[in-house]
């Protein structure tokens, strides 16, 4: 497994500008991490910003992960739908421009008045154009457990299967899932090609004459077992969401994960 942090991670500065993309790059060199994902929220798909961008990946020597697109395929309005996959392919161009092997996506949240079925259905259709799309330039689409219709292990299930696709798959959201949160992981883990390693608190804990950090609201140790029992080898990147400064917390998130990784 390798270890990689995420751009949200930094979301306090990164959304009141204070924080650049390659600000953020910067900052994950003297992490020590293997590679950084990035989110749309914080750049334009323009060719100018994704050179430098590229620049700035390659004069530190990181991976790009994941591109992350916040997208919402369950709007009843067809217009506004069209406009949805219009907005993903545009970003598809531009993660294949940046390099990445994957993009995450979301199916969508249903509004009131429209039912799940309906939901699950306009979804799979933007979904699959997607997708289709994607497949030409040779990228991956991981669509993410991210409430709405993927809000369960189930949920995401029934949509891999319904787009039936060797380019779409998963990008598992440790901290997202509210029930059965470890058999959950386990049941998507066969089609997870990319991991957000959500981290809320962290407790310095000691053993004797040695201190650890632990997630007090996950079981790392028990997940990362489970990970490692279906060999995955892909990306951790740390998505730190938690209401301490994240230029304080996230080093002690990186080292308690770096501690654990089989």
């Amino acid at each position: 497994m390798k270890l990689g942090i995420a751009s949200y991670s930094y979301n306090r500065y990164l959304a009141d500008g204070s924080m650049t993309i390659e600000d953020f790059i910067d900052e994950a060199f003297g992490l020590d991490v293997d590679g950084v994902e990035l989110n749309q929220l914080y750049f334009k798909p323009e060719i100018g910003r994704i050179k430098n961008i590229k620049r700035a990946l390659l004069d530190y020597g990181l991976d790009l992960s994941c591109v992350t697109v916040d997208n919402n395929f369950c709007k009843p309005n067809p217009d506004e739908r069209k406009r949805e996959v219009e907005f993903v392919k545009n970003w598809i161009e531009a993660t294949v421009k940046l390099g990445s092997p994957i993009m995450r996506i979301n199916a969508g949240w249903p509004p009131k008045g429209i039912s799940e079925d309906e939901a699950f259905k306009i979804s799979v259709e933007c979904i699959k154009e997607s997708v289709d799309y994607a497949e030409q330039y040779g990228l991956m689409i991981a669509v993410e457990n991210h409430g709405g219709i993927t809000s369960t292990a189930e949920q995401v299930l029934k949509l891999i299967k319904a787009v039936d696709s060797d380019w779409f798959r998963v990008n598992l959201d440790l901290g997202n899932f509210r029930e059965n949160i470890y058999e959950s992981i386990e049941a998507v883990m066969p089609y997870t090609v990319h991991i957000h390693a959500k981290t809320y608190e962290l407790a310095l804990e000691w053993y004797g004459l040695s201190s650890y950090w632990v997630e007090k609201k996950l079981d790392y140790r028990r997940i990362i077992e489970i990970i490692a029992r279906f060999g995955y080898n892909g990306y951790l990147s740390l998505e730190y969401e938690g209401r301490e400064d994240p230029l304080i917390t996230i080093p002690r998130a990186l080292d308690f994960l770096d501690s654990i990784m089989l």
